[in-house]
C-alpha cells in the first residue's frame, strides 16, 4: 500500500514515490523523503510532466512490501517502449494491451491504490474485453479514476498475463480530444434488427436509402492493432449495425455467424465494433484490409464507414480448414490454477479430446460427479451448470458416460501455441478430484467460409453436424427443434420418432442452451455396421 516504485534498465534507474506514500514527510510545504532527499513543494500537488506510455515487465524476484494485494518488487525488468497506441475519440480512450491470456488488469485509483478492473464500481464504465480478436481496455474521460494532468486525460493501468508476465501503461488523451459528456441517467434496450426499406444499391455497395432519413458518411478513426481494426460509432444508442458481405449484401452483426468474431461494445462508454482481418467479409484492395458498416441509431440517424487498415499492419494467420474427426491425446502441460499433486484419473491412459471441426470434446471420469468447472478467463474455477448460456458449453451426465463439449468460440478457450486450450476440474461423488487439459490444434477447423447466394437477403450455409465417437456410443449435435420431430431409421427402414422408441434402445435425446444432442449406445435397437472401403464406420445414416 506504500506504492513505492523502483524501475531498473537500461534507459536508467528511477525511483518513484506518490505524495502519500508511508514515510513521506511534510515539512516547511515541501514533501520530503527521509532527510530531503527527495522534495517537491505541495503546490505541485500531482507530478507536472505527463508521463509518457510505457510498458514495464517486470521478472520474478524476491518480494518486500504488499501492495493492494499484489507484491512490490524490489528489482524490476527493463522498461520497453509500449509497442501499444492510445486512441482518443470524442468521448473516451481504448487501448490494445497483449494479445496473450490476461489473469488480472488493474487501475491506480484516486487514493493511489491498485484496484481491478472487475471489481470497480459499474458507474465507472469502464470495459476490458477479451478475445481472439486481441485485448482492448476502454475508459471514458468520467471514468472514476481518469485524472487531468498539464491538459492532458490520464489513468494508469497494470495487468499480468497467464503466463507471469507483468506490464504498466499510462494512458493519456489530451482534453482537447473531447469535452466529457455527462452521463445518461437511462438506458435503452436493444429494439428488434429491422431491414430498412426499400434500398437501391450504388456501385461502391454503399446503401442509398429511398425513403426519408439521408446516409452520411461518417468521420472514422479506425484503430489498426497486430491482429483486428477497432472502429469507435456513434456514442448514442443504435438500433443496428450491419456489414458489407463477400456477396455485396448488407447483414447485420447480430446475424452474422459466430465464427465471423465480429464483437459490437454497446454502453456508456461509447459504441465500439472490433473486427479480426481473418473475419469472413473483410477483403485485401490495394494492400488494405476494408470492411464496410452501415448504421441505424434509435432516433433515426443512419450512416456508413470505411473501415480501412493497411495490410503491413498485421498478417492474419493462416485460416484453418475444415477437416474430419480427429482423435488428439491431451498434452501433460502444467496449466496456472491446478496443482497437478491431486490429479486423479480413473483409469491407466489420458482422456481423449476429440477435436472437431468447431468444437473439443472430453469424457471425463465414468463415475458419478457431483461437481464439473472450467478455469474461466479471470483465472478462477467456475461451475460449468453457472456459466453464461452464450458460452455454449454441453455437460452430458448419464449412467454409463460423461460428456463435456467446448466449441472453440466458447467464453474461456484460450489459444496457446497454436492450440485451442480449456482446463477442467472436476469431482466425483466420493470427493476425488480430476483435472483435464482440453487441447486441439488450431488446425483442427472452424465451420467453412459461408457460401454466396443469388437472393437479396443474405444466408450462411451451416456446417454440416459433427459425429462423435467414443468407447461405447456415438453423440452428434442437431439443429434446434422440437424434440418430438427427431426421428431414427428402423431395421424395417421405416422412420420412427426418438421419443417412441423402446425404452430398451437406451436412446438418449437432449435438448438446452439452444441446441439439440442425440447419443446413442453402439448396441442400441437399431445401430448398424456398414463396411465402407473395407473397414468399419462410426456414423449415423
Amino acid at each position: 500500500y506504500c506504492n513505492y516504485t523502483l524501475l531498473e534498465g537500461r534507459g536508467g534507474n528511477f525511483f518513484i514515490t506518490p505524495y502519500t506514500a508511508c514515510d513521506v514527510r511534510v515539512s516547511d510545504n515541501c514533501w520530503q523523503k527521509g532527510y530531503m532527499v527527495i522534495q517537491c513543494p505541495t503546490s505541485a500537488g500531482q507530478p507536472t510532466k505527463a508521463p509518457t506510455t510505457t510498458t514495464t515487465t517486470w521478472e520474478p524476484t524476491k518480494t518486500t512490501r504488499t501492495t493492494a494485494g499484489e507484491p512490490t518488487m524490489t528489482t524490476i525488468g527493463k522498461t520497453t517502449k509500449a509497442p501499444t497506441t492510445v486512441v482518443c475519440t470524442a468521448s473516451s480512450m481504448v487501448v490494445e494491451l497483449p494479445n496473450e491470456p490476461l489473469r488480472l488488469v488493474k487501475v491506480l485509483d484516486q487514493s493511489n491504490q491498485w484496484v481491478a478492473v472487475i471489481d470497480a464500481p459499474k458507474y465507472c464504465n469502464y470495459t476490458l474485453l477479451q478475445g481472439r480478436g486481441g485485448n482492448f481496455f476502454i475508459t471514458p474521460y468520467t471514468a472514476c479514476d481518469v485524472r487531468i494532468l498539464n491538459n492532458n486525460y490520464v489513468l494508469k493501468i497494470w495487468y499480468l498475463a497467464t503466463g507471469g508476465k507483468k506490464g504498466y501503461m499510462v494512458m493519456t488523451c489530451p482534453t482537447g480530444a473531447g469535452e466529457p459528456t455527462k452521463a445518461p441517467t437511462t438506458t435503452w434496450e436493444p429494439t428488434k434488427s429491422t431491414r430498412p426499406t426499400k434500398t437501391t444499391r450504388t456501385t461502391a455497395g454503399e446503401p442509398t436509402m429511398t425513403t426519408i432519413g439521408k446516409t452520411t458518411k461518417a468521420p472514422t478513426t479506425v484503430v489498426c492493432t497486430a491482429s483486428s481494426m477497432v472502429v469507435e460509432l456513434p456514442n448514442e444508442p443504435l438500433r443496428l449495425v450491419k456489414v458489407l458481405d463477400q456477396s455485396n449484401q448488407w447483414v447485420a452483426v447480430l446475424d452474422a455467424p459466430k465464427y465471423c468474431n465480429y464483437t459490437l461494445l454497446q454502453g456508456r462508454g461509447g459504441n465500439f465494433f472490433i473486427t479480426p482481418y481473418t473475419a469472413c467479409d473483410v477483403r485485401i484492395l490495394n494492400n488494405n484490409y476494408v470492411l464496410k458498416i452501415w448504421y441505424l441509431t434509435t432516433a433515426g440517424k443512419k450512416g456508413y464507414m470505411v473501415m480501412k487498415c493497411p495490410t503491413s499492419a498485421g498478417e492474419p494467420t493462416k485460416a484453418p480448414t475444415t477437416t474430419t474427426t480427429t482423435w488428439e491425446r491431451t498434452k501433460p502441460t502444467r496449466t496456472p490454477g491446478i496443482d497437478t499433486k491431486t490429479t486423479m484419473r480413473t483409469t491407466g491412459e489420458e482422456p481423449t479430446v476429440v477435436c472437431t471441426a468447431s468444437s473439443m470434446v472430453v469424457e471425463l471420469s465414468k463415475e458419478p460427479l457431483v461437481l464439473v468447472e472450467l478455469l474461466a478467463e479471470s483465472s478462477k474455477w467456475v461451475a460449468v451448470i453457472d456459466a453464461p448460456e452464450d458460452c455454449n458449453y454441453t455437460l452430458i451426465q448419464s449412467r454409463e458416460r460423461n460428456l463435456f463439449k467446448a466449441p472453440y468460440t466458447a467464453c474461456d478457450v484460450k489459444i496457446l501455441n497454436e492450440n485451442y486450450f480449456l482446463a477442467l476440474r472436476y469431482t466425483t461423488i466420493d470427493g476425488k478430484v480430476g483435472y483435464v487439459q482440453m487441447e486441439c490444434p488450431t488446425s483442427a477447423g472452424e465451420p467453412t467460409k459461408a457460401t454466396t447466394n443469388t437472393t437479396r437477403q443474405s444466408t450462411r450455409t451451416p456446417p454440416a453436424p459433427d459425429v462423435v465417437c467414443n468407447s461405447s456410443g456415438m453423440m452428434v449435435e442437431l439443429p434446434k427443434d422440437l424434440l418430438d420431430q427427431v426421428e431414427l431409421l428402423d431395421y424395417s427402414n421405416k422412420w420412427v420418432v426418438v421419443n417412441k422408441a423402446p425404452v430398451y434402445c437406451n436412446y438418449t435425446l437432449l435438448q438446452g442452451s439452444g441446441r439439440t444432442l442425440f447419443i446413442t449406445p453402439y448396441k442400441a435397437c437399431d445401430v448398424r455396421i456398414l463396411v465402407i472401403m473395407g473397414r468399419e464406420r462410426c456414423g449415423i445414416f
